[in-house]
């Protein structure tokens, strides 16, 4: 990432309400009558992001939505460390939504992640876990997370 975390979520929360109106257009084309608490999620959203551009970006100690993690992930193969990276997981209305995420994907360019990177009951600045790698195939044993820093416009 470029810009440090504090400057870029603006603009991200400006990404995340293009693509919740993108989001309903194409929620309305497809779905009849039915799908109340689908569009109410949609309208929590589109509330909950026009007051997130308005807020300023600061520092907590937990997760919540509107928050970025800041997260460092180490890989690990036969006892060595392989890789070492900063990865971005903001939470958010709607981000578990798999169309959300794939018009993110499509749409816009993913500053931060939207899938779940953070482990239940992990969520805190300094939190630790480790998860075995999915497949030997990408020479890696395992890989340990550490929450740095958290970011939030949330209220």
């Amino acid at each position: 990432m470029s810009l440090s975390v504090p400057d870029a979520l603006p603009g991200f929360i400006i990404v995340l309400q293009k693509a919740t109106a993108l989001f309903e257009e194409e929620a309305r084309a497809r779905l009849t009558t039915g799908h109340a608490s689908l569009f109410e999620s949609i309208q929590h959203a589109k509330d909950f992001y026009a007051r997130a551009a308005r807020a300023k970006v600061r520092t907590v100690r937990k997760m919540e939505p509107g928050a970025v993690a800041e997260i460092e992930v180490t890989s690990w193969f036969q006892g060595k460390v392989v890789d070492s990276k900063m990865v971005y997981f903001f939470e958010g209305p709607l981000t578990g939504h798999d169309d959300f995420q794939r018009i993110i994907r499509h749409r816009f360019t993913e500053t931060f992640q939207l899938r779940p990177v953070i482990l239940l009951p992990y969520g805190k600045v300094g939190d630790r876990w480790s998860v075995s790698a999915h497949s030997r195939d990408e020479n890696h044993d395992s890989h340990d997370y550490e929450i740095k820093q958290i970011y939030s416009v949330g209220s």
